[in-house]
């Protein structure tokens, strides 16, 4: 995708050309389809605007156009803008999604459990970490999980969750 593109979309998006912006868009994911890099900047676009429900529509048209290898990354970047500019449960429903699809992306795990301390649910982040320890990791995966959580707990948590994680950790 021509860097061309993307400054004329932030040119339009910065002075406030709703339409001639939509109009390009259009033009764009028509020209290219099975850019992963054109549908996120469009439920960007969408996301940020008057109507936050067109993102999802316009991720349904994405995900028929792009290759299934990057549906993974497609919807979890989407997921990622859901949580930051329209609904966090919309995002979540949608990382919850993923995960139970692909539980073994520790990648994914790690970008929700960040996406869930950032939002301030700091029950949500721990539940996560629990979940993830329970997979069947590596042991340095694992060690990354559990050193998360322990910093999750020492900067919320009390002094006898943060020894139950570390307990848990030990077994």
């Amino acid at each position: 995708l021509p860097i061309l593109h993307m400054q004329l979309l932030a040119i339009f998006e910065k002075n406030g050309e709703a339409q001639v912006t939509e109009h390009f868009f259009k033009t764009l994911t028509r020209k290219f389809r099975s850019s992963c890099k054109v549908w996120l900047r469009y439920c960007q676009f969408k996301l940020g605007g008057q109507h936050p429900e067109a993102g999802q529509r316009v991720l349904d048209r994405a995900l028929e156009a792009i290759p299934k290898r990057k549906h993974v990354k497609l919807i979890s970047k989407f997921a990622m803008m859901e949580y930051k500019l329209g609904s966090a449960e919309r995002g979540r429903t949608l990382m919850e999604g993923v995960i139970s699809s692909y539980p073994k992306r520790i990648d994914l795990w790690s970008v929700f459990i960040e996406m869930e301390n950032k939002a301030g649910s700091v029950d949500g982040a721990r539940r996560l970490c629990e979940r993830a320890v329970t997979l069947r990791l590596r042991a340095r995966q694992a060690k990354m999980f559990f050193k998360r959580w322990l910093q999750l707990e020492r900067a919320s948590g009390t002094p006898e969750s943060e020894e139950a994680v570390k307990e848990k950790a030990r077994k």
